[in-house]
């Protein structure tokens, strides 16, 4: 089946289609006026043969009056002749008055007959056959008979002196009687019709031929002079050769049809380039992101497929590499939109910057990009261009006064080891994207066979962390916080733990970014509130000095910005009537960086409840001095990735110190988080640091454990407390107090 599309577009196909069409409008049937001709010759055929045959008629019917009207002449001249010879009876005379009438060739018999029948003299003749008798017969019949009557007017006068009294008799003495053959006046007749048929024929035809010059000069000619004209418009642009108006017929129907045409022709082309300016912006949509003008998805499997033909012909692979921001929702409700698509416009125009002209950089939609790497060999180079776009993507956006910071997740996928083509090759990618994103964001994965595996072990996690609360699978650990200047405990963190039915005790850093991705961190994180207010609630029960002992509770970014944490905390703190101070809520850095101007809003709403506010892991989150000394912050936490290589690595102690001075500049009490060597506290005590936590000083304990410690140490807090062995603290989840080893 032919593509008609094709041929539209198609010089050759239009040039055949034309030259075909040429050939059947030249053949002689197929031209206009000689069609018109025949039509006009045929026609005028008709109508002359009709005319001449009524002539003919008309002139059949005259010739047979002619012919009665000649011979009643012939006997009129004859009758006075006939009648004296047949009252003479004579038969010479009546001989030579026969012989008289068959000297006219058409007479088959003459003769005088008395009043009763007796001939006084006849004659007949036998005439020769003609052709013409069957016409003659059809128009005249056989013979034409013709009888006289042979008779003497007498005038008889009644009165001398009157003329007019006078009576006419008449007396009868016989009849003459005359029989013609209309034969010999039959081919006169038709001697007279053939002229006449002929003579219509004749002019039928020169009616005709005048038709055919006219429809020639006055059709045929300026229609000739339009097709080729016409065979020199091209289908395309059609008015690039206008069609000429053939002289003479400016104002007539042809001129009239010409200029329409013409005007058709300039509809046809704005039209024509109003298609082809729609299809190029459609073609445009169908390939490119409207908002940031960078490749779809759409165009990205052809330059994926480009990409793989080229790297099979010159064997060089190429890495894929799929960017999804992490919770850019939150951008868009607490900012709006319009704030998200400039975001995205500065983070396109970030990228473009950074990848080179070499990379081809494509939006897949929403918040995700996509990145084709060229000529790439070693993991290592990867992982350096990973960590770039993610520094660069992390870096503060200024839009409408408000700097506002987003993290993003990588996934990374090789050409030709993790996908043979581009369909697998991105579906890989995005796949692996993902698995980082339930990491916990800000970082990158590489493609694995086994990621598949993993995606499926995630997707279940995270239809289970719905039900853990409803399924009290959750528990609550608490990491003492050990002043430095005493080394007694005068705080504690508390850390959920989730105890799986099936997969058993499943660690936070797996769980914890999932349920954050999802949004259930917000029902885990006000179940840890909950149970961090009941446990100081029964503290301050069994023991009025409880009063200096704080719990430290972390509170996510998507708790802070998506729940109302601040009419929260009121209830809680009113709910189990404790001192609002000795709850702790630890921000990280990166929260309060992603929304500087909400986080102030929010943690300033927080601060006029009463509680401590803490920021954890700082240092780690690129937070600017500017904004850290205009929240109304408590207490810092020193990341324990610092603290660990503090001994070894002189950046980091350099950093550490400087934090610690910092905090004590603003007045913050300083927190070390990862302390597991002697040599590792001294140096904290030695800069001056406030507080720390660790394996050093202890591990997670549940609350029995950590009761029985506190009074092993006999702080003030917990001197009067007494402990049982199946102890629990009254209306807490049952797993809070579990007194079960945990490693």
């Amino acid at each position: 089946m032919t593509d008609s599309s094709s041929q539209n577009n198609n010089p050759k196909a239009n040039k055949t289609t034309d030259s075909k069409s040429n050939r059947q409008y030249r053949k002689p049937r197929s031209k206009l006026s000689n069609r018109l001709f025949l039509a006009a010759i045929s026609v005028s055929v008709f109508i002359g043969i009709l005319l001449s045959g009524t002539q003919i008629l008309f002139d059949a019917k005259a010739s047979r009056q002619e012919l009665n009207q000649q011979f009643q002449s012939i006997l009129g001249m004859v009758t006075d002749s006939a009648t004296q010879a047949i009252y003479q009876l004579d038969k010479t005379m009546a001989s030579q008055v026969i012989d008289g009438l068959f000297e006219n060739p058409s007479v088959s018999y003459a003769g005088i007959m008395h009043y009763d029948g007796i001939a006084l003299t006849e004659r007949h003749r036998q005439l020769p056959r003609t052709a013409y008798e069957p016409i003659s017969q059809l128009i005249f019949g056989e013979a034409l008979t013709y009888t006289f009557p042979l008779q003497h007017k007498q005038i008889t006068y009644l009165d001398a002196k009157d003329s007019k009294a006078a009576k006419e008799s008449i007396e009868l003495y016989g009849h003459m009687i005359v029989t013609i053959n209309p034969s010999l006046a039959t081919e006169s007749f038709i001697n007279r019709a053939s002229f006449l048929l002929l003579g219509g024929l004749v002019q039928s035809v020169c009616y005709g031929l005048a038709l055919y010059f006219l429809f020639q000069f006055l059709i045929t000619r300026p229609m000739t002079r339009i097709i080729k004209n016409l065979e020199d418009v091209n289908p395309n642009q059609p008015t690039f050769v206008a069609l000429n108006i053939p002289k003479g017929h400016e104002d007539d129907e042809i001129g009239t049809w010409i200029k329409k045409v013409n005007g058709l022709f300039e509809a046809v082309k704005k039209y024509y380039g109003e298609r082809l300016i729609a299809e190029a912006h459609v073609e445009h949509l169908s390939n490119y992101d409207l908002l940031t003008e960078l490749p779809n998805r759409r165009l990205l499997i052809k330059h994926l497929e480009q990409t793989i033909a080229e790297s099979n012909e010159k064997d060089q692979p190429f890495a894929l590499l799929c960017c999804a921001l992490d919770d850019f929702n939150a951008v868009n409700l607490l900012h709006s939109y319009h704030t998200g698509d400039k975001i995205l416009l500065m983070l396109a125009e970030r990228l473009r910057e950074t990848i080179g002209n070499k990379s081809q950089l494509a939006r897949l939609g929403g918040d995700m990009f996509a990145l084709i790497v060229p000529n790439i060999t070693p993991n290592n180079e990867l992982k350096e261009i990973a960590n770039k776009l993610l520094e660069t993507i992390h870096l503060p956006f200024n839009i409408d006064q408000h700097s506002i910071q987003i993290s993003a997740s990588l996934g990374i996928t090789c050409y030709p080891d993790d996908g043979i083509n581009a369909e697998t090759l991105l579906k890989n990618s995005e796949n692996v994207m993902q698995l980082a994103k339930a990491q916990g964001g800000h970082g990158y994965e590489f493609y694995e066979q086994s990621v598949g595996e993993r995606l499926r072990d995630t997707k279940l996690l995270e239809k289970s962390l719905s039900l853990v609360v409803q399924n009290e699978e959750l528990q609550l650990e608490f990491q003492p916080q050990v002043l430095l200047a005493t080394q007694q405990i005068i705080g504690v963190e508390a850390l959920v733990r989730w105890h799986h039915p099936k997969r058993g005790l499943i660690s936070p850093s797996e769980f914890i970014p999932i349920a954050e991705n999802n949004q259930t961190i917000i029902k885990i994180g006000d179940w840890v509130l909950e149970q961090a207010c009941r446990t100081l609630e029964f503290w301050k029960s069994v023991s009025p000095t409880a009063e200096n002992f704080t719990i430290s509770v972390n509170v996510s970014a998507v708790q802070l910005h998506y729940s109302d944490l601040v009419k929260r905390i009121t209830y809680l703190i009113q709910r189990y009537k404790i001192n609002p101070w000795q709850l702790v809520l630890e921000i990280t850095e990166t929260a309060v960086m992603s929304n500087v101007d909400s986080a102030i809003d929010i943690l300033s709403g927080l601060k006029e409840t009463g509680v401590q506010i803490a920021i954890d892991d700082f240092g780690t989150g690129h937070s600017s001095l500017s904004y850290i000394k205009q929240m109304p912050l408590d207490k810092i936490k020193i990341d324990g990735s610092f603290v660990h290589d503090i001994m070894n690595d002189t950046n980091n102690a350099t950093i550490v110190n400087a934090i610690i001075q910092l905090g004590h500049s603003l007045n913050y009490t300083v927190i070390a988080e990862g302390t597991e060597t002697q040599a590792q506290v001294e140096y904290l005590s030695d800069c001056g640091c406030d507080i720390a936590q660790g394996y050093y000083f202890y591990k997670p304990l549940k609350a029995t454990e950590l009761l029985r410690v506190v009074k092993q140490q006999s702080i003030k807090p917990v001197t009067n407390l007494v402990l049982d062995e199946d102890m629990t603290i009254p209306g807490l989840h049952r797993s809070v107090f579990d007194i079960s080893n945990v490693n």
